[in-house]
């Protein structure tokens, strides 16, 4: 697939990588409510906001997404940690402080 990419435009395979790099939360965050068998629709109800907003929110880049987002999306799914490592949880929360 790389192959592909590149034969299509060089810098094509590195400004994707780039891309999944800026949005590893919102990654996170969709896995989180996944795992807690929730749709968009449940969490936006939990939330006190609409559907579009979990939709906008799971899309978002990684500057996009506030801590309170992530506290939020793990008391709503049971899930005490972010990754269930408390190392990797630093590293987020390091990352949205000095986006």
């Amino acid at each position: 697939m790389k192959d592909l990419l590149k034969a299509i435009d060089p810098a094509l395979p590195g400004e994707i990588e780039e891309m999944k790099k800026r949005r590893t939360i919102s990654v996170m965050l969709t896995r989180m409510r996944i795992k807690a068998g929730m749709t968009q629709a449940d969490m936006a109800r939990a939330m006190g906001c609409t559907q579009s907003r979990i939709s906008k929110l799971e899309m978002s880049e990684n500057d996009k997404i506030t801590l309170w987002d992530i506290m939020r999306y793990g008391q709503i799914t049971g899930q005490s940690t972010v990754h269930g490592n408390p190392e990797t949880d630093r590293r987020v929360v390091i990352e949205l402080a000095f986006a």
